[in-house]
């Protein structure tokens, strides 16, 4: 078998400096075991080494992750779920779930009740690869005290038909297990001082005038001018023939009146009446453009220094061939092809990862991990004093032997 690491660890041959940042703050769950279930079905599929989801069956993947291992309980920055998928019968949509109750790879069967929740993510897959799952909020709860029951992987209610295998950790011919890695956040300093504020825009420009308003009311008429003169009296008619001397004759009728005199001048204007009231004031004109931003204030004193560097991931010196100390407390190593790495004993570091990285990887470039036992095991139940690697190998102490957690061979 070829070992394997996450996708974080697999970056270490490529340099250095650009690695320790991101290790010093991420790590990988232990996949505490995966099986696949069968509705009403009491038989266990716990040791095969694919996982079936859909298909005929309507098959239901189940992964279980061991959260102990990891080095924090709080701040989790990501986590991510990688499944391998090695065979589609069916394309379609899988649903990422919850499982509802507790179970064990050895004994979970059809008939064990486990059902899906809501999803908490869905993917398509139409081809062989990997496929990613973000479940940063699941982890964060488990973490934080919620039971941790594992995920669940079923078909989609929008693509009943999904047929689809996965590779389980028992799997020796591809070596692809589900991966759980989770990166944390580190403290954050505390916030500096803020600057001075900068100086005030330039004033914007005047908005436009507003409308006019209504004309006033019409004041009241002036005073009425005075009365012209009177037009000069008309000319007197004719006097009658003189009658007879007799009784006295009738009185003649009165003459026609006079022409009109001419109209006098006018009279003079009146007062000017008194101003109507103003009318209401226009709309307020558009807000003048926005002046120019002030000068950037000056900056804030540094926050204070975080925390020192963790040796949860603390990297070695040495390279080529070597013998790690039962003391060390360093987690990285390095080496190159051709060249043998004698590890510790097992019961000086219970509990404890080593990562080996080779910095050559290249062909058929390879190195050699041994121990002073046969105590090394990959998958299987055999141990061996010594294995052959090409890229780079994850070990994992449980106080009597090596296990070697993740492979690419």
């Amino acid at each position: 078998m070829k070992p394997v690491l996450s996708t974080v660890f697999g970056m270490a041959a490529a340099g250095l400096a650009l690695l320790l940042p991101v290790v010093a703050l991420a790590d990988t769950a232990k996949l505490a075991g995966d099986a696949y279930i069968n509705t009403g079905d009491a038989t266990n599929y716990g040791e095969l080494p694919t996982l079936n989801v859909g298909g005929a069956m309507a098959s239901s993947g189940l992964l279980l992750f061991d959260l102990t291992t990891l080095p924090s309980t709080s701040g989790v920055a990501w986590a991510r779920l990688r499944v391998y998928v090695d065979q589609v019968n069916a394309t379609g949509t899988v649903d990422l779930g919850v499982a509802s109750a507790a179970w064990t790879e050895a004994a979970v069967n059809g008939a064990s009740g486990i059902t899906a929740a809501s999803p908490i993510g869905t993917a398509a897959v139409s081809s062989t690869g990997y496929v990613t799952f973000d479940v940063s909020s699941q982890v964060t709860a488990w973490l934080g005290g919620a039971p941790n029951y594992g995920f669940i992987l079923t078909p989609d209610a929008a693509t009943p038909n999904l047929s689809i295998v996965i590779d389980a950790k028992e799997n020796p011919g591809t070596s692809h297990p589900a991966v759980l890695e989770v990166v944390f956040t580190g403290e954050t300093g505390p916030v500096g001082l803020q600057g001075a504020p900068g100086p005030g825009g330039a004033p914007g420009a005047p908005g436009a005038a507003g409308a006019v308003g209504p004309i006033g009311a019409t004041g009241p008429a002036g005073a009425a001018g005075a009365t012209g003169a009177a037009g000069l009296s008309g000319a007197n008619g004719p006097g009658g023939a003189t009658g007879p001397v007799g009784a006295t004759g009738a009185v003649g009728a009165t003459g026609a009146a006079g022409l009109a005199g001419a109209a006098g001048g006018v009279g003079p204007t009146g007062a000017v009446g008194a101003t109507g009231a103003a009318g209401a004031t226009g709309a307020a004109g558009a807000a003048g453009a926005i002046g120019p931003t002030g000068a950037t204030g000056a900056a804030g004193a540094a926050g204070a220094t975080g925390p020192a560097f963790s040796n949860l991931l603390s990297v070695a010196a040495s390279s080529g061939t070597y013998a790690i100390p039962n003391t060390t407390v360093n987690s990285l190593f390095f080496t190159s092809s051709g060249n043998t790495v004698t590890l510790p004993t097992a019961a000086s570091q219970t509990g404890r990862k080593i990562w080996i990285v080779m910095t050559n990887i290249s062909g058929a470039n390879s190195f050699i991990v041994a121990s002073s036992s046969a105590n090394i095991y990959t998958f299987g139940d055999v141990g061996v004093s010594s294995v052959a690697f090409e890229s780079a190998v994850q070990l994992y102490s449980d106080g009597s032997r090596w296990n070697a957690a993740y492979t690419n061979q």
